[in-house]
C-alpha cells in the first residue's frame, strides 16, 4: 500500500496555482492542462483528468496520462455506473483507496481499472455557481495507495480554482464576442443613409444611428438607450411601433417595405417612411428584440394623401397599442382599449359595473394608501401628470406590477375634470430587478457567512483593506477600528507569537504565503489560536502588493486534542478502576497493548505475566472449561467476534466464574486493527442463580402439599409449565399427558357442564380473569365438584405472559347443598349443620384467592432475579399458609392470632408492592387480645385497602389498622389515604372490564352465614375519607364491629 508524504509539495504548488495569472493562457484547454500537470506532480499520479457532468452522463474534457494528453473522449453512462453515479451527486469528494472493491467504484474494474492497471482513485466535484458540472479525477496505478486528508483537501482546493478559472475564461470570451459585435454593429448602423434602430424585448433602444438622433431630436445616442418611442415619438407613433414590433416578437415574421407615417419630433412635421423590420435573435435562435431600417419618402407623396394615413394610423394604433388606455369624465369609465383587458383580464362591460370603491379594492393592500395619497396631493397641486408604480389584482386573483402614466383633466375653473391613464404591465422588469437585488445580496451574504475569517492587506502600507464578518466576530474589532489602527494586527498577536511577523513579511517579499499557526488576543483579552492561509497578488513590476488571506479559528481544535490526551489518561484510570477485565492487542503483530488491574484481582497474577503472553489465562481454566476457551478463540479468529462462559482456579485455588466478551476493532480503511476483549467475575451471580433454583424447589415443594391444585402455562405459546400433585389427584392424568395438550382437562368434564368450557377458555386467551365451578369425572369414574379461578400474569411492560391458576375440590359443599336440598323440612340442627359447613366452605374458597395473589408475587421477584427478596417472601409465605390451614379448621380464632396474620399479611404486601405504602397497627390499652373473632374476616378488607385505594395512588401511602374497645363492642378501623373508593371504582371499570373482589364478596356472604348460625350482629361499614379543608376522596375508611358477646 502506498502512503505518499507530499504535505509540502502541496503546499508549494497550492501556492504556484494561487500565484498563477491564468489570463496569460491563450484558452481554458492550456490552463486545465497546466493545472493538471501540477496535480500529477504534487500527488505522484500518473493519470489526471476534468470531466464534464451532463445529467446521467460524464464526458472526459482533458486527461492526463503518463506525461502524455489523450486527445480521445471517454463517455460513461450512469446505466453503467449507478452506483458512482449516486456517490458523484452526493456532491462530495469519492476515496477509493481499493478501487476496484470499493462499492462506489468497483463497476469499472474490468472495462476501466484493470486495462489501464488503476488501484485507487481519488474524484473531487468542482461546482460554478452552486451546481455540480463536472470533476477532477486523480487515479494511482500500478499499486493501491491511501488518500490522506491533505491531499483530499489539496485536490478540493484545487478543484474550487477550476471552477473559478472556467467561470473567468468563460466571462472573457463572452466580453470579447460582445465587444466585436458592438463595434460590427456600429459600423453598420453609421454608414448607412437611412433611419436604422435596435430594440429589444421590452421595446426599449439599444442602438441607433445618426439619421435616428437627428429625428428624435436627441442630442446623443445615450439619450436616447433604454428609452422607448413614447419619450421621444407621439404617443400613437409609438403604440403603432410597439404593436409592429409585438408581432414581430410574437410570430418572428419581418416587416418588409411598409409604408407608414410619424411625426418628426425635431420639427413636429409629419413625414412618411418605407419601413422593414426583422427579428433580432441570438445564438440560440431565440427572438430578442428588432431591427428596423426606416427611410424617410415623405416627398413622394401628396400632403393630403399622408394626412388621411396618418388619421387612419391613429385610430389603428389607438385601439391596437400594448399599453392600456383609459378615459375618465364625470367620475364614469368613458374609453377602455383592448390592451387594457389583456393587462386586467376584464372587459370593458365588466369594468362599467365597478363602483370607484370597488376599483380601488384591486390595489394591493400595502400599496392602496400610497397611491391615493399621491393621487389627491397631484390634484390638490394642481398637477398635470404623475407616474405611479403599484401591484394590482389580476381577474385571475393574482397580482402583477404596473406602471400607471396619470394625466388630469381640469376645466377653465381649474377643477379636475377628467383623467387619461396609461396602463403598462411591467411585472417582468420588475421581476428582474428583484432578482438582480437577491443576487447581490446572496454574493454578499455568502462571503459574510464564510466561517473562515477573509482579509486583505496592502502589503506596503501593512493596512488591511478588507475583513467579513467573521473576521470581526473573531477578534472582536469591527471594520472602521481596523482602518482607524491600521497597525493594530501586530498588537493582537500574541506576545510570545510576534516572532512570526518577521517570518511572515520576509516569506511575502519572498513571494511566498504558508500556512501559519499562532496565538492571538481577541477585544476581550481572550487567547484564541489562529490558522492563517493566503495568496499574494503582485504589481505589474512582480512586487507584492496585496495579501489575500484567511484566518480559521482553531482554537477549539487545540483544546479538543489537549482534552484527547487527558482522556486518554483517564479512560485509562477509569478502565483500572473497573470490576471487569478489560484488554486489547494489537493487530496483525498480536502484541499486547493493554491489561486493566482487574486481572490480577480475579486471577491473583500479576499483569506482566499477560504482557509476556497474552494467552497465559487459557493455563487457568478448568478442565471442563479448557475446551470452551478453546473455542472462543477458534470462534474469534474465524468470526471477529466470540462470547462464551468460563471457570477457572485463581492463583490461590478459588473457583470463579467469568462471562468474556471479544471482537475486533477495525480501523476507518476496513483492516484489522485490534482485539478487544472483557471478562466479567460472575461468581457471586452464578451463586445467587444456584441459591434462586433452589427457592424455586422450596415454591414447588410448598404448591406440592397444597391440597388444591395449581397450575400455570405460558402464553402466547400455550405450553405447560407447572402442575401440582393436587392436579393428577383431580384429574386422573399426570404432568407429561398434560404437557402434552394442556386443555386436556376438558375431557373430564362433566357432559352437563360442556357448555361452561367455551366461556371458561375464551376469557383465558382473551388474558381475562376467570372463575367457576364445574363437575369433573376422573378415569376412575369418580365425579368431584371442582371450583376455577384463573388469571393472566403480566411482566414489568404489562405485557401477557403466563396464566396462572388454582383448582379447589368442593364436592363436599355441592354434597352438602344436595343433601340440604332433600332435608329441607328436617330439624333446626340438621340446617345449622350445613350452615357450618357453607361457613366452612366460604373459608376454604379464600385459601386459593390469597395463594393466588401470593404466587404471582413470587413470579415477579423471580422474574426480576431478586434472590434475597424471594427468600424472604416465601419464607412469610410458607409462615401464613400454615396459620390460614389452621384457621380453616375452626371458625374462630384469638384476636392476637389474628392481628399476627393480618401483620404478616401486609408485610408481604408491603415487599409485592416494592415499598409502595407504609401501614401501623395500634391496639387500645383496654383491648383483650384473647377475645375469639371470626377467622380471616378482616384479610379481605386489608388486602382491598392495598389493591384498590393505595396502590392507585402516585405518592407513597399509609395503611392504619386499629383496634378499640367500645364497651360491649370490639371495632376494627381499617384506613387507606389512597385514591378513594369512588375513584377506584371509576378505575377498575376501565382496566378489569367489571371486576368484581373476590375477597370482599366472599366475605359479605361469610358474614351474612354467620351471623344467621350464631345469630350475632357483626357489621362492616365503608365511607369515603375527607380531609379538613373538605376536599373528598382522599381514602377510604372501613369499620367492622364484632359484639364482645360472640357466641
Amino acid at each position: 500500500m502506498v502512503n505518499f508524504d507530499s504535505n509540502n509539495i502541496l503546499n508549494v504548488t497550492l501556492t504556484k496555482l494561487l500565484k498563477t495569472d491564468f489570463t496569460e493562457f491563450d484558452s481554458s484547454f492550456r490552463a486545465v492542462e497546466y493545472t493538471c500537470k501540477l496535480v500529477s506532480q504534487a500527488l505522484n499520479v500518473d493519470r489526471v483528468s476534468v470531466w464534464a457532468i451532463n445529467e446521467d452522463t460524464l464526458v472526459s474534457k482533458f486527461i492526463f496520462h503518463k506525461g502524455e494528453i489523450v486527445n480521445e473522449k471517454t463517455y460513461l453512462h450512469g446505466k453503467d455506473c449507478p452506483n458512482y453515479l449516486k456517490a458523484v451527486k452526493a456532491g462530495l469528494p469519492i476515496l477509493a483507496n481499493q478501487a476496484r472493491i470499493d462499492e462506489k467504484t468497483r463497476e469499472f474494474k474490468e472495462n476501466y481499472f484493470e486495462p489501464l492497471d488503476i488501484f485507487s482513485l481519488l474524484d473531487v466535484p468542482i461546482h460554478e455557481k452552486g451546481k455540480l458540472t463536472g470533476l477532477l479525477s486523480c487515479e494511482h496505478l500500478g499499486e493501491e495507495r491511501i488518500w490522506k486528508e491533505s491531499e483530499v483537501y489539496f485536490a478540493s482546493l484545487v478543484a474550487g480554482l477550476m471552477s473559478l478559472v472556467n467561470s473567468l475564461f468563460k466571462e472573457e470570451e463572452a466580453k470579447e464576442k460582445l465587444k466585436e459585435e458592438r463595434l460590427l454593429l456600429r459600423a453598420i448602423v453609421d454608414n448607412l443613409p437611412f433611419h436604422v434602430f435596435v430594440k429589444d424585448s421590452n421595446h426599449k433602444w439599444i442602438l441607433s444611428n445618426k439619421e435616428t438622433l437627428k429625428y428624435t431630436g436627441a442630442a446623443s445616442e445615450g439619450e436616447i438607450l433604454g428609452k422607448e418611442n413614447k419619450e421621444f415619438l407621439l404617443r400613437d407613433a409609438a403604440e403603432a411601433t410597439r404593436v409592429e414590433n409585438d408581432v414581430i416578437l410574437e410570430t418572428g415574421e419581418p416587416l418588409l417595405k411598409k409604408e407608414t407615417f410619424h411625426v418628426r419630433p425635431a420639427d413636429l412635421s409629419l413625414r412618411k417612411f418605407l419601413v422593414s423590420k426583422f427579428p433580432l435573435r441570438n445564438v440560440k435562435n431565440e427572438i430578442t428584440g428588432v431591427i428596423g431600417i426606416a427611410e424617410d419618402i415623405t416627398e413622394r407623396t401628396h400632403i393630403e394623401e399622408l394626412l388621411k394615413e396618418s388619421e387612419e394610423q391613429f385610430k389603428f394604433i389607438s385601439e391596437n397599442t400594448s399599453d392600456g388606455i383609459t378615459v375618465m369624465q364625470g367620475g364614469v369609465l368613458t374609453y377602455y382599449s383592448p390592451s387594457c383587458e389583456k393587462i386586467s383580464g376584464f372587459n370593458y362591460h365588466e369594468m362599467l359595473e365597478f363602483s370607484e370603491r370597488d376599483l380601488l379594492s384591486f390595489i394591493h393592500p400595502e400599496d392602496r394608501a400610497e397611491v391615493l395619497a399621491l393621487g389627491r396631493k397631484a390634484i390638490v397641486e394642481k398637477r398635470k401628470s404623475l407616474v405611479v408604480k403599484h401591484r394590482v389584482r389580476h381577474k385571475s386573483g393574482d397580482y402583477y406590477w404596473r406602471e400607471d402614466a396619470i394625466n388630469l383633466i381640469y376645466n377653465a375653473a381649474g377643477e379636475h375634470a377628467g383623467t387619461i391613464v396609461i396602463i403598462r404591465d411591467i411585472s417582468a422588469s420588475v421581476d428582474s430587478e428583484f432578482k438582480l437585488k437577491e443576487n447581490e445580496h446572496l454574493l454578499s451574504e455568502i462571503l459574510h457567512s464564510l466561517t473562515e475569517a477573509v482579509w486583505a492587506m496592502d502589503f506596503a502600507a501593512y493596512k488591511l483593506t478588507f475583513v467579513s464578518k467573521s473576521f470581526e466576530n473573531l477578534f472582536g474589532y469591527s471594520f472602521e477600528e481596523w482602518r482607524e489602527k491600521p497597525e493594530m494586527w501586530m498588537d493582537v498577536i500574541h506576545k510570545d507569537d510576534r516572532h512570526f511577523i518577521e517570518t511572515v513579511l520576509n516569506d511575502v517579499k519572498n513571494k511566498e504565503f504558508h500556512t501559519y499557526t499562532l496565538r492571538v488576543y481577541d477585544k476581550e483579552g481572550n487567547i484564541r489560536w489562529v490558522e492563517n492561509r493566503g495568496n499574494i497578488i503582485l504589481d505589474e513590476l512582480g512586487r507584492p502588493k496585496v495579501i489575500l488571506g484567511m484566518s480559521v479559528d482553531i482554537t477549539d481544535k487545540v483544546i479538543a486534542l489537549k482534552k484527547l490526551e487527558k482522556s486518554e489518561k483517564r479512560l485509562s484510570v477509569i478502565l483500572n478502576s473497573l470490576d471487569e477485565i478489560v484488554w486489547a492487542v494489537k493487530l496483525p503483530s498480536r502484541e499486547p497493548l493493554f491489561i486493566s488491574d482487574s486481572f490480577e484481582t480475579v486471577f491473583g497474577i500479576s499483569s506482566q505475566k499477560w504482557h509476556d503472553d497474552y494467552g497465559v489465562w487459557l493455563e487457568y481454566a478448568t478442565e471442563e472449561s479448557k475446551e470452551e476457551g478453546r473455542k472462543m478463540i477458534n470462534d474469534l479468529f474465524s468470526t471477529g467476534y466470540s462470547k462464551g462462559f468460563l471457570q477457572i482456579r485463581d492463583a490461590n485455588n478459588n473457583l470463579k466464574s467469568l462471562k468474556c466478551l471479544a471482537k475486533y476493532v477495525f480501523d476507518e480503511n476496513g483492516e484489522r486493527d485490534m482485539m478487544l476483549g472483557i471478562s466479567l467475575d460472575i461468581t457471586e451471580q452464578v451463586e445467587s442463580q444456584n441459591k434462586l433454583k433452589n427457592s424455586e424447589r422450596r415454591l414447588v415443594d410448598i404448591l406440592n402439599s397444597l391440597d388444591e391444585a395449581v397450575w400455570a402455562a405460558s402464553i402466547p405459546e400455550s405450553e405447560p409449565l407447572f402442575v401440582s400433585k393436587s392436579f393428577e389427584e383431580f384429574y386422573g392424568f399426570n404432568l407429561e399427558e398434560w404437557k402434552k395438550d394442556w386443555l386436556l382437562w376438558e375431557a373430564a368434564v362433566h357432559p352437563d357442564d360442556k357448555h361452561l368450557i367455551a366461556n371458561f377458555r375464551e376469557k383465558i386467551f382473551n388474558y381475562e380473569t376467570v372463575s367457576g365451578t364445574c363437575r369433573i369425572v376422573s378415569r376412575e369414574g369418580k365425579e368431584r365438584w371442582v371450583y376455577n379461578l384463573a388469571k393472566t400474569v403480566r411482566d414489568e411492560n404489562g405485557e401477557p405472559y403466563m396464566v396462572l391458576g388454582i383448582a379447589v375440590d368442593v364436592t363436599a359443599k355441592k354434597e352438602s347443598e344436595r343433601e340440604l336440598g332433600e332435608v329441607k323440612n328436617k330439624a333446626l340442627k340438621a340446617e345449622m349443620a350445613m350452615a357450618e359447613l357453607e361457613l366452612k366452605t366460604l373459608q376454604m374458597q379464600m385459601n386459593p384467592h390469597f395463594i393466588f395473589n401470593s404466587l404471582n408475587s413470587i413470579q415477579s421477584f423471580i422474574l426480576k432475579n431478586d434472590v434475597i427478596s424471594t427468600n424472604d417472601y416465601l419464607t412469610k409465605f410458607a409462615r401464613l399458609i400454615r396459620s390460614f390451614l389452621d384457621s380453616s379448621r375452626s371458625v374462630k380464632i384469638r384476636l392476637r392470632e389474628e392481628i399476627k396474620l393480618l401483620q404478616l399479611y401486609v408485610e408481604m404486601e408491603q415487599m409485592r408492592f416494592a415499598d409502595k405504602f407504609d401501614f401501623k397497627i395500634n391496639v387500645g390499652p383496654d383491648v383483650d387480645t384473647l377475645v375469639e373473632v371470626p377467622s380471616m374476616m378482616l384479610q379481605p378488607f386489608v388486602e382491598n385497602a392495598i389493591n384498590h385505594g393505595i396502590r392507585y395512588k402516585q405518592e407513597k401511602g399509609l395503611l392504619a389498622i386499629t383496634f378499640e374497645n367500645q364497651g360491649d363492642s370490639l371495632l376494627c378501623k381499617i384506613e387507606d389515604d389512597g385514591v378513594g373508593a369512588d375513584r377506584a371504582n371509576e378505575i377498575l371499570d376501565k382496566t378489569n372490564k367489571g371486576y368484581i373482589s373476590q375477597g370482599l364478596k366472599i366475605t359479605a356472604e361469610r358474614l351474612m352465614t354467620y351471623n344467621a348460625i350464631h345469630k350475632s350482629h357483626i357489621t362492616y361499614d365503608v365511607s369515603n375519607l375527607n380531609d379538613k379543608s373538605g376536599v373528598k376522596d382522599v381514602g377510604t375508611s372501613v369499620k367492622v364491629s364484632f359484639p364482645l358477646n360472640i357466641p
